[in-house]
């Protein structure tokens, strides 16, 4: 019974940790494109008035 127990709570750990860096991967990648994004506009404003 405790085999079980302690098999089931690495599994949902492991689940746990992977579906963390996942959200951590996809707020990090949100931010590097919302910032290039801005930067781009910036640029793209830069060029058409200079």
């Amino acid at each position: 019974m405790d085999i079980n127990i302690d098999l089931i709570f690495k599994v949902l750990m492991l689940i746990v940790i992977i579906g963390i860096s996942v959200k951590a991967i996809k707020f990090i990648t949100s931010v590097v494109f919302k910032i290039a994004l801005v930067l781009f506009i910036i640029l793209l404003v830069y060029k058409m008035f200079i």
